[in-house]
């Protein structure tokens, strides 16, 4: 199989000149020297401009104004690889549940990936709509699905959002990103994960054929309760009223607590009938050991 032709222009070293390069529309642009911050800068600005529709011209250089030319070099701020970077020391505290890591730490570091790639040595007041559009080519080019794409996108406004929470970058920034449009299905290039459907119930049966007398359990606890492996697993005695018909359990923990939500089992009697197997004479102990 032909291998899929990139649509974003590599960074590659003109080894006669020592100067990164680029190539865009059969034309090399020259950037500066090979791994330096001006050239990574001059990089992402013709990324972005690719990315927008923008003509790309070969000879052109950023323009400066009189003014800025006259004056000294003002502080640019942080790149936005710094700005990654404090959201990151952030995320590694905030999204954690249990003392360990959440599944959003890692989907946040891999929607950083593409984003430093592009961008990490740019100033991040300067990083705007056509710079996440072009982060957003590349994730497409990587062959993420649409949804994927969407929500990392989304991520990276957010580590933007926080850089202005904590006045790194100017509100600006934030509100131009939100301009860019999500990706929508049927006009993207992008592709779309077929929907998920239940498991039937023969594959189910199959499945139980294989597996422990306690996880045959739980699997039917889950069929009938709708609950999240993890919240089975952590139920105690003393966590369950049986006082009613339908015995409840209210949660302490579970997967929307941060967001101020109550979740509740509901366990009726084909429920309980298992549960009975597995209440423990010590109520604070764990039903189930796997």
């Amino acid at each position: 199989m032909a291998r899929k032709r990139s649509s974003i222009p590599a960074y590659l070293l003109h080894k006669p000149t020592g100067q990164a390069r680029c190539r865009i529309a059969g034309k090399d642009h020259y950037l500066g020297l090979f791994g330096s911050v001006e050239s990574r800068v001059r990089y992402g600005q013709l990324i972005a401009q690719l990315a927008g529709g923008v003509p790309v011209d070969p000879l052109a250089r950023p323009k400066r104004s009189v003014d800025a030319l006259a004056a000294p070099e003002a502080d640019p701020g942080p790149t936005v690889g710094e700005v990654c970077l404090v959201f990151l020391r952030h995320a590694e505290g905030h999204y954690r549940k249990g003392g360990r890591p959440t599944s959003q730490l890692a989907l946040v570091k891999d929607a950083m990936r593409p984003l430093n790639e592009l961008y990490g040595m740019t100033p991040a007041q300067d990083f705007g709509p056509l710079a996440l559009k072009a982060v957003r080519a590349r994730m497409v080019e990587m062959e993420w699905c649409r949804e994927s794409v969407n929500h990392a996108i989304g991520r990276i406004r957010r580590i933007f959002r926080h850089a202005v929470e904590n006045e790194l970058v100017d509100a600006v920034v934030l509100q131009k990103l939100q301009a860019v449009s999500p990706l929508l299905a049927g006009r993207t290039e992008a592709h779309d994960n077929p929907p998920r459907k239940a498991v039937r119930d023969a594959d189910i049966e199959a499945v139980k054929s294989h597996v422990s007398p306690t996880v045959r359990d739980l699997v039917d606890l889950q069929r009938l309760t709708g609950a999240r492996s993890g919240e089975l697993l952590g139920l105690t005695t003393v966590a369950i009223n049986r006082d009613g018909e339908v015995w409840m359990a209210e949660l302490a923990d579970h997967k929307t607590v941060h967001h101020g939500q109550i979740r509740t089992l509901c366990f009726g009697p084909k429920s309980q009938l298992i549960l009975q197997k597995y209440l423990k004479a010590d109520p604070g102990e764990t039903l189930f050991e796997i």
